[in-house]
């Protein structure tokens, strides 16, 4: 028995035609079919050989595809092969969905690969029309349908890409925008989905309608200490339950020996926790701290690391932690709306290559 939410439609009834077209469409994408060419990834999440892996880097290097397989295979098959790749999350796990996308890109050949494909959109639309967001089976617990909402918008962000876009013809991007519209309509009805599963929709819907809207908007500032105003975005609606079951379990499924300090949350970010406040009660998501050392603050550290040293992830100014412990060489940090984690440098989502480390100068 499927959990059906009966829809409202107001602007026509070739909508509400294809409205219920979609709600008796094909549940959402779960892998390959047996006749596909698409690749098994040798190691997996949650195998011993998985839980092996001591950094990232590790990680990236064991899902890189061979480029005698990558070059030959069919775009249907890399299709598959991307909504597959183990570390996909990871890109939900910065402070933006399209950073992180960007961060992922830039480490994966199979991504990088599949945006130079012409007829990816193609393949992607295909995929993306036979899914049905209220496809929800009724013993599902949260967890199960965070993971299917997210089977969703992981399709929903390849269409968002402007590389994919640019290679459809007019009539599929209406069809596109089409079938983005339907599906926001079914999310609203469901209560699993929460404002991240809709974001992702909504993005789409406006990038091909090559509208350039910011689904997080300042609305507030915190200062620094020598009283510089630090744009921040406060009082956000929470994320869903079956949201924040799925960023647990992700953290712990693909970093096993990180350490999971509470559960998700998207009230604050890492940059605010590092910089601004440590507390639970933090409110405030920062999406550039740049001020805090650039105002005189805070200065850059070269010495040996102690704890309570600000760490700045350089490249892309993409992630900041706090040094948690100098024996064991473990930082704390907030996965952007993941949870508040204790691990190593390197063994987390974002490029470990460049560290800066900064103290507290004005008080």
């Amino acid at each position: 028995m499927r959990t059906k939410i009966k829809l409202i439609y107001g602007i026509g009834a070739l909508f509400v035609v294809l409205a219920v077209f979609l709600l008796v469409s094909l549940p959402a994408y779960s892998g390959g079919t047996s006749d596909s060419d698409a690749y098994d990834y040798p190691i997996k999440g949650g195998t011993e050989e998985w839980k092996a892996f001591e950094t990232h880097d590790d990680m990236l290097r064991a899902c890189q595809i061979p480029q005698s397989i990558l070059k030959s295979m069919s775009t249907k098959g890399l299709v598959e092969t991307v909504l597959e790749y183990p570390l996909f999350g990871n890109m939900r796990l910065y402070d933006s969905i399209q950073q992180g996308f960007e961060a992922v890109a830039s480490q994966f050949n199979g991504l990088s690969e599949l945006l130079n494909r012409k007829d990816a959109g193609t393949e992607l639309l295909a995929i993306y029309s036979k899914m049905n967001p209220q496809d929800i089976e009724d013993n599902w617990g949260d967890l199960q349908r965070g993971i299917y909402a997210f089977s969703i918008a992981k399709v929903e962000i390849l269409l968002t890409q402007n590389e994919i876009l640019d290679d459809l013809t007019e009539i599929q991007l209406e069809n596109l925008i089409l079938e983005a519209r339907l599906k926001y309509t079914a999310k609203e009805q469901s209560a699993i989905y929460g404002q991240t599963g809709l974001d992702s929709t909504q993005q789409l819907i406006e990038r091909v309608s090559q509208r350039h809207y910011t689904m997080r908007e300042y609305n507030s500032y915190v200062l620094t200490p020598k009283g510089t105003q630090v744009a921040v975005i406060v009082d956000q609606t929470e994320m869903s339950p079956g949201d924040i079951d799925w960023y647990n379990w992700y953290v712990a499924y693909y970093f096993p020996y990180a350490i999971r300090l509470t559960n998700a949350t998207n009230k604050y970010n890492c940059h605010s926790y590092a910089w601004y406040n440590q507390t639970t009660s933090n409110n405030a998501w920062m999406p550039n701290p740049s001020a805090y050392w650039t105002d005189g603050s805070y200065a850059r550290w070269t010495g040996a690391p102690y704890v309570g040293l600000k760490v700045r992830y350089v490249v892309g100014n993409a992630h900041s932690a706090i040094i948690y412990n100098i024996s064991n060489h473990q930082y704390k940090s907030k996965w952007g709306p993941g949870p508040l984690m204790i691990h190593s440098p390197s063994y987390c989502p974002y490029i470990a290559t460049t560290l800066y480390y900064y103290y507290r100068v004005y008080y």
